[in-house]
């Protein structure tokens, strides 16, 4: 209508995916995907040859460092020793450094793990045989062991309990 042309950012990640690097790398974010793949994978790519996996890991470190920064930012806490009991619940939630960090490092060294045990055969035939929804819930429970240090932040801070603070507002202008 406007002449704006919209990019997909999620392309069905939770029901389509198909493998851990086929969640990742082409369903998940892909904005963030295409900065870290131009920005931290290809050059390092470059610099290694042919170490894939350095590169691999190298770019699941960079995107947890840049999800650490941002958990630092939103669970700032400040001025939490004078609030009161009520604002303390709702605002001073204490964020522990390091947690995301080691979920994308986790994440990583499944990419990498995949790449090496992918041509045995038992994961060719789930590749050929397994109807999708399966293939993606076997997916997602490789980042299950340490989900709970990406979304355990979330959760503990009660930001799900206030989910609407994050739906966005349509008011009608007079």
């Amino acid at each position: 209508v406007v002449g704006v042309k919209l990019v997909s950012v999620f392309e069905n990640p939770l029901l389509e995916s198909s493998s851990p690097s086929n969640f990742w790398g082409r369903r998940w974010n892909t904005l963030i995907h295409g900065l870290l793949k131009r920005a931290i994978y290809k050059p390092t790519r470059t610099f290694f040859g042919q170490y894939k996996f350095v590169a691999v890991m190298a770019t699941f470190l960079a995107s947890g460092i840049l999800h650490e920064f941002i958990w630092s930012v939103m669970f700032f806490t400040h001025g939490c020793d004078d609030a009161s009991d009520d604002e303390k619940n709702l605002s001073c939630f204490k964020y522990l450094p390091g947690k995301s960090f080691a979920f994308f490092a986790w994440n990583g060294v499944i990419i990498i793990f995949e790449h090496i045990v992918g041509g045995w055969f038992i994961f060719q035939w789930m590749k050929r045989t397994l109807p999708l929804p399966l293939k993606t819930a076997l997916v997602i429970l490789t980042a299950l062991p340490l989900g709970h240090l990406f979304t355990g932040d979330w959760i503990e801070s009660g930001y799900f309990s206030h989910y609407a603070m994050a739906l966005p507002i349509v008011v009608r202008l007079k």
